[in-house]
Formats: C-alpha cells, structure tokens, sequence
C-alpha cells in the first residue's frame, strides 16, 4: 500500500479497490481496509491524501470503523485540517436519526468515544438538532432544548424513562427503532424485549 500510494494514478486506484473490498463485505473484516485507508491519506501525495478521506464515510459506515481509523491515523500523522474536515463531515452527513442510532449504539471503542471526534474535528452542525445533539454529548441534557420526545433523548435516558417497566421498554424500542446497546442488562432476559429488538433494525451477526 506505501509503495501505491506515492503515485497519483496507482494510489486512487488502490483506495477505490480499497472502498470496494470494504462496500462489498468480500473480507472477513474491515479492519484491514481502514488500516489500509489510513495508510493512503498518511503517506500518499496530496490527490490520494484528499481522495482517501473524501471516501472516509465509504469505508467507515459505523462509529466504531471511525474510532479505529482515527486511532491508526493518529499513529502515523497529525490533525490537519483536511482530516478534521473528513471526520466532522462523517458526523454532520447523516441524518438525524442515522447519527442519534451511531450515538446510541456505538458510545465508545477502542478508547475513543463521540466526544473525543467532536472535539477534535470541530463540526459544524447542519442542523439546529445537530447542534443540541453535539452539546447534549458535553453539556448533558439538562439544558436539551429539541423535542424530548425524539430518539436521541428516548435512547440516552432510556434507564429513566422506563425503570423496570418491560411491557413499555419494548414499546420505546419498537417506536424508537432503539439499538439493543441502551437497554439495561437486566432486561436482556425479557422475551418481550427480544421481540422488540428483532422487530427492529436488529442485523443477523447482532442477534446471533
């Protein structure tokens, strides 16, 4: 990959085999092309550099692909501001409930959680939600001023809302489309709950 990556022509060529690889799940893992993604936009010329991190999204679909890319990349360079612009712009292209779903499900990896990306990348919100989102992550949700009666609020207060009320944890999980990370481990026996769960966006590798 170092050696692809010195020239324009073969190093774009390596990062669309790269993203394609990765897009069509044809290795067992992902872990190999998010390494090889991070190699690409650390030691290529400056058109694989740029072409490698506007293919970020592409390669790192989940929060978690993007904490590991963000901990390779730290390992072979610094945040300059093309890499903080690749990871704010994989923070603000989702939409609301894609992006509250990544929050929910993915707190954390590999020592790194959504704060730390916020707080290193610096995005700007595309949206008024967004914004509270991002400020709800640092500030808590004492001050959360968008509907309380959206996902993001439901996910993160989840243990509140609920208590040991399984009948209406399912309800929420159905309604919100919630992911099986912000249910209390005392629930995980409830077939009621697993009903919900595999109701949901549950995926087959999840479950099993």
């Amino acid at each position: 990959v170092l050696n692809l990556v010195k020239n324009d022509l073969t190093g774009i060529d390596a990062v669309n085999k790269i993203v394609e690889i990765s897009e069509s799940g044809r290795a067992a893992k992902n872990d190999s092309a998010i390494f090889a993604l991070a190699i690409a936009a650390s030691y290529g010329t400056d058109k694989v550099r740029s072409y490698a991190l506007s293919n970020l999204n592409k390669v790192c679909r989940i929060a978690t692909h993007l904490f590991q890319f963000i901990e390779e990349i730290q390992n072979m360079r610094g945040w300059g501001r093309a890499l903080r612009k690749a990871v704010a712009n994989w923070c603000t292209e989702k939409d609301e409930q894609r992006l509250g779903y990544q929050l929910h499900k993915y707190k954390n990896r590999n020592g790194w959680t959504h704060l730390d990306a916020i707080r290193l990348a610096h995005p700007k919100p595309s949206t008024l939600k967004q914004n509270e989102m991002f400020s709800a992550l640092s500030k808590g949700f004492d001050n959360y001023k968008a509907d309380k009666d959206d996902q993001f609020f439901v996910g993160m207060n989840f243990n509140e809302i609920v208590g040991t009320d399984e009948k209406k944890a399912a309800n929420l999980i159905r309604e919100y489309k919630l992911p099986r990370e912000v249910i209390p481990t005392s629930m995980l026996n409830s077939p009621d709950i697993w009903d919900a769960l595999v109701d949901g966006d549950m995926g087959m590798t999840a479950l099993i």
